[in-house]
């Protein structure tokens, strides 16, 4: 199975008709997904300037520990050619089983999508739609027939995202989830 994933790769067209490709995240995108994944959690959270040094550490030690979960968890990267080179654009992490994963809970042996950001630089392109695709493709290689997620109430733009790629909302999450300081989100599903 680790073999199979190693080997998996994807390669789509963006809206202005670049290609993106997707593959398995090896170490040399580590810094790359690393900034990728700082930079859309410091938007998220209001303090770009004042944690950005913490908060890249502790998303460099997450993405440590994410790999040591492979092949079960999977972080797959979006690779953009720029002046002949590949770049870091984007992630999206998989579990290919959801046990564990919080409420709104999925069934327990179906893939999770996670973790998805676009660097700001390249959004609005279809590299979102893409890591999607490329996710989805993975989940079908690995023998899945559905893939879920969740997005917060308050994120309009990635819930448009993936109504528009085919995921309906399946449940949300009470609003006694705000009592323990989390905001609420959908569990959204897609049958591939």
């Amino acid at each position: 199975m680790a073999a199979q994933l190693n080997a998996f790769s994807y390669s789509g067209s963006c809206k202005d008709g670049s290609l993106v490709s997707v593959e398995v995240l090896k170490p040399k995108h580590s810094k790359g997904t690393v900034e990728v994944l700082t930079d859309s959690f410091c938007d998220l959270l209001w303090g770009p300037l004042t944690y950005r040094p913490l908060l890249r550490m502790i998303v460099q030690e997450n993405l440590i520990e994410t790999q040591k979960l492979f092949p079960k968890n999977v972080i797959l990267v979006a690779l953009y050619e720029q002046s002949s080179a590949k770049v870091v654009v984007g992630t999206v992490e998989v579990y290919l089983s959801s046990a564990g994963v919080s409420s709104p809970n999925p069934p327990p042996d179906a893939p999770f999508l996670c973790n998805m950001a676009v660097k700001q630089n390249y959004r609005r392109k279809g590299i979102a739609g893409q890591l999607l695709k490329a996710a989805e493709e993975l989940a079908v290689t690995m023998g899945s027939n559905e893939m879920y997620l969740h997005c917060r109430l308050i994120d309009k733009v990635p819930l448009g995202i993936y109504q528009r790629a085919g995921y309906e909302v399946v449940s949300t999450s009470s609003v006694f989830s705000l009592l323990v300081l989390q905001r609420r989100k959908h569990l959204m599903r897609k049958r591939l």
